[in-house]
């Protein structure tokens, strides 16, 4: 799923959030990315919450996310192990996932 830019966004000190109350775009009603650089270099937190969409979770061991900030090739990756392997990892289930 892409989050588009523009409108949309508003920034803060190291945060920028997304809204969109009717979740026009998957369900997607609001997305946090957090500069965590403090706790680590590069390190971001990122947020998103959904509703009134139909759309399944993955299973927690085949998650993937990619963040394109501005140009393409200004792009991470992230491949998440699964609930019991080490950081990062993601555990959850067909309601929740939380990738750390």
């Amino acid at each position: 799923m892409t989050i588009p830019g523009g409108a949309g966004w508003t920034t803060g000190t190291r945060r920028w959030t997304y809204r969109d109350p009717l979740g026009a775009v998957g369900g997607i009603v609001k997305v946090v990315v957090q500069d965590r650089r403090t706790r680590g270099p590069g390190l971001l937190r990122i947020v998103a919450k959904g509703k009134a969409a139909s759309y399944a979770l993955p299973d927690p061991s085949a998650a993937r996310t990619t963040i394109v900030v501005g140009a393409p090739g200004e792009c991470a990756s992230v491949t998440w192990g699964g609930p019991n392997a080490v950081s990062p990892r993601c555990r959850g289930d067909a309601a929740k996932i939380a990738c750390k």
